[in-house]
């Protein structure tokens, strides 16, 4: 969905400008310059102020909070009306939609199903009908359709309406504006027809007949964003057996060009959109099943993108969130890993689109299918809600901000010399270090920067491994070092 500052609204200000927006809100007290962030099948546009730089990211123990049969897709948005953040499931276990109403303080209650077409493999929240409250929406893979439920405003849903997409297994769905009528249209992803659904508003909620748009093999994902600045929302859709990304942008009347592919690796699932270098710019972001990692490609400003970078997640990543969730003002990614046991990957980023090594966090249950970043608890801290799809349940990672980072070697130069050698030792988490040891003997060292250690080659050193310790635990070099006479 696709939504923007009002009109007149302070650069400044730091309170929810609309209900469909809270995985965001936690950004908009960030930056100095207006950024542009997009993720989870929203698109906003925000204005970013100073924040001080912390650098940790850490969750409290996941709670669980039980939902419907097998969670495979996830969204959150205030249901309603009580300025918290609510949840939404979408089961394949049970073909229902599963709604639970935040409490403001991380906590889920207040449990509803409401049945829906057959396999939803996703969820998204938007306000089809213009009554300023979120209604739902399932992309149904079974039963080859979308289920559109109106949402009362009290957290509660009507009885679902399906529209079908004239394609195979919709995996996904998003809702924007596409013809820039003032109603939110739908796209859904069909899996194994090779092209998209477009559905059309009639400006009540409901939709008209699909039009269909071919895309490469395994559409899976998509989100809808303006790319080029042209004011006309753009599509960005994964592509699950074609190893790629397509852009398609906007005609500006609901139509759109020919897609432009963009190769990420093998499996990709998601697609996300973000400002990751504080450029201005949007850049893309794609999690690859197969090749358990992310592509990052950089935004040029005009719908195109440059080369691909891949970042090493968990085992088979199947979701994205884009946030900033260690409060240093650059945005962070997070993989829900569906083979690891109960798990999702951090990659803090840099702020120049790079990203330094993931941190995994348990999520409460096996098989995380979805994730959302959000300020659940109410304190300012992006937090996780992860669809864990093996345990039927929701788990709730609250913020600590004094997250553990285990300190990692990735080189050391030079890798030979006498004793009292100057060796430059690069990895991360390098901050607090308290030890540097060749062989077992202590050496004086400097800590440059978190990702820098000087340390010369102490007497009594013996070849081998250097070792790097903090509060946080022992880092070994994977290479030794040779002590020369």
């Amino acid at each position: 969905m696709n939504a923007s500052l009002p009109a007149g609204a302070s650069s400044a200000a730091c309170t929810p400008f609309q209900k469909v927006l809270p995985t965001i809100l936690k950004m908009v007290c960030l930056r100095s310059q207006a950024v542009r962030l997009v993720g989870f099948g929203l698109a906003a546009t925000v204005a970013l102020s100073a924040a001080p730089v912390q650098a940790q990211v850490g969750f409290a123990p996941a709670q669980t909070f039980g939902v419907g049969t097998t969670p495979r897709g996830l969204a959150i948005g205030d249901l309603d009306g009580d300025g918290r953040i609510d949840i939404v499931t979408a089961n394949i276990g049970n073909n229902t939609l599963s709604a639970l109403l935040g409490g403001g303080d991380g906590t889920f209650g207040d449990l509803q199903n409401y049945p829906v077409g057959s396999s939803p493999r996703a969820a998204t929240l938007a306000d089809l009908n213009g009554d300023g409250d979120l209604d739902a929406i399932t992309a149904n893979g079974g039963s080859g359709n979308l289920s559109v439920l109106r949402g009362n405003g009290d957290g509660t849903f009507a009885a679902a309406v399906n529209y079908p997409v004239n394609g195979t297994f919709p995996a996904a769905v998003a809702a924007g504006d596409l013809d820039g009528d003032g109603d939110l249209d739908l796209v859904s992803t069909n899996r194994y027809s090779e092209n998209i659904s477009l559905l059309s508003n009639n400006g009540n909620g409901t939709f008209g007949a699909p039009r269909n748009l071919v895309l490469p093999p395994g559409p899976s994902s998509v989100v809808i964003v303006d790319l080029d600045e042209d004011s006309d929302p753009d599509l960005v859709v994964g592509n699950l057996f074609s190893a790629n990304v397509s852009v398609l942008l906007n005609n500006g009347n609901g139509t759109f060009a020919a897609p432009r592919n963009y190769a990420a690796a093998s499996g990709t699932s998601a697609v996300g959109m973000g400002d990751l270098d504080g450029d201005g710019d949007l850049d893309l972001t794609a999690v690859n099943r197969f090749a358990d990692n992310v592509s990052v490609m950089l935004g040029n400003g005009n719908g195109t993108f440059g080369a691909t970078r891949n970042f090493a997640v968990g085992d088979y990543p199947v979701a994205l969130a884009i946030g900033d969730l260690d409060e240093n003002g650059d945005l962070d990614l997070v993989t829900a890993n569906r083979r690891d046991a109960g798990n999702v990957s951090v990659l803090p980023g840099n702020g120049s689109g790079g990203f330094t090594a993931a941190l995994t966090f348990a999520t409460g249950g096996d098989g995380a299918t979805g994730v959302e970043a959000g300020d659940f608890d109410g304190d300012g801290d992006l937090d996780l809600a992860v669809a864990n799809g093996f345990a039927s349940n929701v788990g709730v990672l609250i913020n600590t901000g004094d997250g553990v980072v285990l300190p990692v070697i990735d080189s050391i130069t030079p890798r030979r010399g006498p004793v009292g050698t100057e060796v430059t030792i690069t990895g991360t988490g390098f901050t607090g270090t308290t030890a540097v040891t060749f062989g077992g003997a202590s050496a004086a060292f400097t800590v440059i920067s978190g990702t820098q250690i000087t340390a010369i080659v102490p007497a009594g050193a013996t070849s081998g491994p250097i070792a790097v310790t903090t509060p946080a635990g022992t880092a070994t070099s994977a290479r030794r070092f040779r002590v020369t006479s």
